[in-house]
């Protein structure tokens, strides 16, 4: 891939980027420890007052930015890009947004391929982005998701680091969708799995377990999400019947992060229990090993973080669309302790629960 350019030190910021997401929305589940399990009711509405009090100059964190106290404008308008998702010249959605999650930063002593690694500089080597959206998608944008493809070189002017950066939303990204008779499937029909009618495979006594980070850096949890519950209306309502979504919180992708993200075991254990003895599973302890929080104490973030964030403990990942609630008493590191509860996502509240839009010429789908 050569040396794709990148001028800026950009992630040595990240960090200061959960501190206002946190403060917007760590408590909606009842609990300030660094994790926010009630998502769908982080909204932008109430993280977009928190960035503007993170915002240097006007805000209330000082006006020193770059390993300071606080975000610059153009920082914020990046985060609120970020997790709206993309968009083109007429505003229309052309994927997913994102959850605002704490997961965006993937602190040192938490690794995991998080946000960072996927979007941004990873290597320490000035100017060098090695993010793996451009090392490995840059090849994959021109020659997989564009018809028809569009054969690019490595390197050079009209290489592939340069197909990505000057890629064009409004012309380039419908080819992604785009059919011909040469290439009869378009790019999205063969690489993603999106159909929500799942009858033969109920038919058939199929059991289905999806788990999916909040934060992926690379997958919405959004579309994830909102593809279970058009499923589950395809279903007529029945999805629990044979497939379960279970989230999880600041996971990277595929594991690591600030999370309980050690699960295989007890994920794999589920699914045999399912079809073997057709006991559904209702919730999945899975495990954090870091020895303390991997939050710092204190600074940015609230010091109840690094009380109560689960360190060398346990949590419950909860049926979608159940969140885990704590009981109120007891170790916070205790999966026993919490209970997974029916968030109360009503039509017309502050939550992004019916939200449908998953892009593709703006409309949802």
């Amino acid at each position: 891939m050569g040396s794709p350019s990148f001028p800026t030190r950009f992630p040595c910021r990240i960090f200061r980027w959960p501190p206002p997401i946190l403060s917007a929305c760590d408590a909606l589940d009842g609990l300030v420890d660094g994790i926010i399990d009630n998502y769908h009711a982080c909204t932008a509405k109430k993280v977009y007052p928190a960035l503007a009090s993170y915002t240097c100059g006007t805000g209330s964190h000082g006006s020193r930015p770059h390993g300071g106290t606080c975000l610059t404008p153009p920082q914020v308008n990046a985060l609120k890009k970020i997790y709206a998702g993309p968009v083109n010249s007429k505003g229309q959605r052309l994927y997913s947004n994102w959850f605002w999650d704490a997961g965006i930063w993937t602190p040192p002593t938490a690794p995991g391929a998080g946000w960072q690694l996927w979007n941004v500089v990873t290597a320490p080597v000035p100017g060098v982005n090695t993010a793996i959206n451009l090392t490995l998608g840059a090849g994959a944008i021109p020659m997989i998701f564009q018809t028809p493809p569009v054969v690019t070189p490595v390197n050079g002017p009209n290489g592939q680091e340069a197909f990505v950066f000057k890629f064009n939303f409004d012309t380039d990204a419908p080819k992604i969708f785009t059919k011909t008779a040469a290439y009869p499937e378009s790019s999205m029909d063969f690489m993603a799995a999106t159909s929500a009618d799942l009858r033969p495979f109920r038919a058939r006594g199929g059991k289905l377990i999806i788990s999916s980070s909040v934060n992926d850096g690379i997958f919405s949890g959004a579309a994830i999400a909102r593809w279970y519950r058009s499923m589950d209306w395809r279903m007529g309502g029945r999805a629990e019947d044979f497939a379960r979504l279970f989230m999880v919180p600041n996971m990277a992708h595929c594991g690591g992060g600030a999370a309980t993200a050690n699960f295989a075991g007890n994920e794999l254990k589920a699914i045999t229990d399912w079809v073997e003895k057709g006991i559904a599973p209702e919730r999945i302890v899975a495990a954090n090993t870091n020895a303390t929080s991997p939050y710092p104490a204190g600074g940015l973030f609230d010091p109840r973080i690094a009380i109560n964030f689960p360190a060398s403990g346990t949590r419950p990942l909860c049926v979608y669309p159940k969140i885990a609630a704590y009981k109120g008493s007891g170790l916070t590191n205790d999966a026993g302790n919490f209970a997974c509860i029916d968030a109360g996502f009503r039509r017309g509240g502050d939550h992004d629960f019916h939200d449908d839009d998953d892009g593709h010429d703006g409309h949802g789908h």
